[in-house]
C-alpha cells in the first residue's frame, strides 16, 4: 500500500474492512442498503458521511437491527449494561479551532463553536472589519467509540414511524428537475456526458422496482457531474483511474439516495455489468491511495444534497456539523486528524496552506456526534 497521512481509527477502519469486503467479490457500501440510517441515540440525529456509511456496514455485518448507537457515557448515564462480549465500533468528530501567536512566540488554541467559525467565515466573505494576520482557523478531528442498542440491557425499544412519502414519484421529479434527456431503450444502463442523456432498459427488464429504481438513482448521480450541475471530471475512458474514481462516486452517492429513501433490501438488486472489473479497479485504488475513498464519500454527499434538493424532499434534518469531513469557504479541503500533526491549516488572509504545524489536544473535547 502506498504511504500516505496516517488516518484516524474510524479511516482506518473503514478501509480495513472495505478492502477486505471488496477482496471477498462484494460491495461494501451496498450491504448497508437494508438498514436503517445510523443515528446517534442520544441527539436522535443521523450520523453522517465517513461515519454512516462505517456503522451501516457493521450493523449490516452483524446483523443489528436497531439503528441508534451509543457511548459508553450514554449506557452508564442512563443505567444500562452492555451484553457480555460487545464491541464498539469509531467514529469521528470534527471541530473547528482557531490558533494565536501571542507576541512572546506562543501558540495558544481554542476550540470554537461551529457558529462562531461560520461567523468568521461569512465574515472574511464578506470583507468585513475582519483582520486574520495575527491567527489561523483550522479544523481538528477525534475518534471516539460507539456501541448498538442491540449490544445494551435494560434499553426500551425504539419506536419508528413508517415514512408515507412516495419515493419513486420524488426520483421522478428529480430526474425533471435537474433537465437530463431521458429514454428507454436496449439492454445497458449508461449516462452520455457528451449528449447529457440517462438510458435504462424497460422496466421490465429489471428483476424488481428496487433495480430500476436504484439503476436510475446510480445514472443520475453521473449526471450531476455535467458542467451545468456539479461540474465534475466525468468525460473518463472505461478501464482508467479516473473512470474507477468517478464510478465509486456514483456507487456511493446512489447507495446514500437508497438508504436514506428506504427503498428496500439489496436482496433484489441485479449484479453491476463488469462487477468484477469493477472491484479490482476500486481495490487498486484503495489500496494506493485509501484517502481517495473520504474524497469520493465528500462528493457523494455533495451529490446526494443536490439529488434531494431537486427532488423538493422538505424533509427536517439537523444535521450536526461536528461529524461533517468540512470544507472551508474557498473551496480548499481540510483533512485534520488529530492523532497525528496537521495535515493542512488554513489561514484565511491569503489561504496558504502550513504543513506539519502541531497543535496542542483539547482533552475537555465534547463527545456529541
Amino acid at each position: 500500500m502506498k504511504k500516505t497521512e496516517k488516518l484516524n481509527k474510524t479511516r482506518q477502519r473503514m478501509i480495513d474492512e472495505y478492502v477486505k469486503c471488496l477482496k471477498e467479490d462484494k460491495i461494501p457500501w451496498r450491504c448497508g442498503w437494508n438498514q436503517l440510517i445510523a443515528i446517534s441515540g442520544s441527539s436522535k440525529k443521523p450520523y453522517r458521511g465517513v461515519n454512516q456509511m462505517l456503522l451501516s456496514y457493521i450493523a449490516s455485518e452483524k446483523g443489528y437491527t436497531d439503528r441508534r448507537w451509543y457511548t459508553m457515557g450514554n449506557i452508564k448515564e442512563n443505567g444500562w449494561h452492555l451484553k457480555k462480549g460487545s464491541k464498539s465500533a469509531p467514529v469521528e468528530y470534527w471541530y473547528p479551532v482557531k490558533i494565536t501567536v501571542t507576541e512572546g512566540g506562543k501558540t495558544v488554541t481554542t476550540k470554537l463553536t461551529w457558529e462562531e467559525y461560520n461567523e468568521l467565515m461569512r465574515n472574511y466573505n464578506d470583507s468585513t472589519g475582519f483582520d486574520l494576520e495575527d491567527y489561523r482557523i483550522s479544523l481538528y478531528s477525534t475518534t471516539y467509540n460507539v456501541f448498538n442498542a442491540d449490544l445494551i440491557e435494560g434499553i426500551d425499544k425504539e419506536q419508528i414511524i413508517n415514512n408515507e412519502i412516495d419515493y419513486t414519484d420524488s426520483i421522478e421529479k428529480a430526474l425533471q428537475n435537474m433537465k437530463v434527456d431521458f429514454e428507454e431503450k436496449g439492454s445497458e444502463s449508461y449516462y452520455s456526458p457528451s449528449q447529457d442523456k440517462i438510458v435504462l432498459p424497460k422496466k421490465e427488464l429489471f428483476n424488481s422496482q428496487l433495480a430500476y429504481d436504484a439503476t436510475k438513482l446510480h445514472e443520475m448521480c453521473h449526471a450531476t457531474g455535467h458542467p451545468t450541475r456539479l461540474n465534475r471530471p466525468i468525460q473518463n475512458s472505461f478501464g482508467s483511474k479516473e473512470y474507477a474514481k468517478e464510478e465509486l462516486r456514483a456507487e456511493i452517492g446512489s447507495s446514500f439516495l437508497v438508504q436514506e429513501l428506504g427503498l428496500g433490501s439489496t436482496d433484489a438488486l441485479q449484479d453491476m455489468g463488469n462487477h468484477k472489473a469493477y472491484i479490482q479497479s476500486w481495490i487498486e485504488v484503495l489500496e494506493n491511495d485509501p484517502n481517495e475513498l473520504f474524497r469520493a464519500v465528500k462528493d457523494a454527499e455533495k451529490i446526494t444534497e443536490y439529488v434531494k434538493e431537486k427532488a423538493e424532499l422538505q424533509k427536517a434534518k439537523n444535521i450536526d456539523k461536528e461529524q461533517e469531513h468540512h470544507t472551508n469557504s474557498k473551496g480548499i479541503d481540510v483533512n485534520i486528524s488529530k492523532s497525528s500533526s496537521f495535515h493542512e491549516n488554513i489561514n484565511p488572509k491569503n489561504l496558504k496552506i502550513n504543513k506539519g504545524q502541531e497543535m496542542q489536544k483539547d482533552k475537555d473535547i465534547d463527545k456529541e456526534e
